[in-house]
């Protein structure tokens, strides 16, 4: 049995996106955006370019606006593009020099696809709490769950983000927890007096987890 109490010492109003970060994040976006001329002639070639933002919604790089209604929704679809989602500079058959500016790549047959993330591509989107185990979700399949372990946690000494390791076929490290889920799991984390303390999760049995800290 899980039960999981919530012992905070603050608010988990840290890992609540801003309007102002979220309006910055966005306006350098649109500076990434090139010409309909570019886009046009390397659709011929089939090349194809995408943007992952800070919720974990996919979009067209080019598409304006970014919203819920414009984001690539289809379970299957993105099931595969992040299924063959890896890092651009791997090593294999399918790399390419060109698009080096594009972190990752998720190829496809005879197309490439070129992806950039506001922070990491693949999103913590959902937490369920069951009685016996907590499950979490990602934007990288919809549909498939990940056991949820205080142990895979992380916080970012640069932003305060809140993350959780992840391991797809070609891509493993931690993934960042969407504001709205990670608000929810501060209710059972407690966060130290001391800058230099770390933060730890809190089960009720009074066992803690002290929570990693990275860049």
């Amino acid at each position: 049995m899980l039960g999981f109490v919530g012992r905070v010492a603050r608010t988990g109003r840290r890992w609540s996106s801003t309007l102002d970060e979220t309006a910055y994040i966005e306006q350098l976006q649109l500076k990434d955006i090139k010409s309909k001329v570019f886009y046009d002639e390397q659709a011929e070639r089939r090349n194809y370019f995408y943007y992952v933002d800070l919720q974990g919604q996919l979009f067209l790089e080019d598409m304006v606006p970014k919203n819920i209604a414009t984001s690539l929704k289809s379970p299957k679809f993105l099931k595969f593009f992040f299924h063959m989602l890896r890092p651009h500079a791997a090593t294999d058959l399918q790399y390419v020099t060109a698009f080096l500016e594009y972190p990752y790549r998720s190829p496809c047959g005879p197309e490439m696809n070129y992806i950039k993330a506001a922070d990491t591509p693949i999103v913590v989107t959902e937490l369920q709490k069951h009685e016996a185990q907590w499950l979490l979700r990602t934007n990288a399949d919809p549909e498939a769950d990940v056991p949820f372990a205080p142990s895979s946690l992380a916080i970012s000494a640069s932003t305060g983000r809140l993350y959780h390791w992840t391991e797809s076929k070609y891509v493993q490290g931690y993934s960042l927890v969407r504001s709205q889920v990670a608000v929810d799991i501060a209710n059972f984390i407690s966060f130290p007096e001391s800058p230099d303390a770390p933060h730890v999760f809190v089960a009720p049995s009074g066992d803690t987890t002290p929570i990693k800290v990275v860049q």
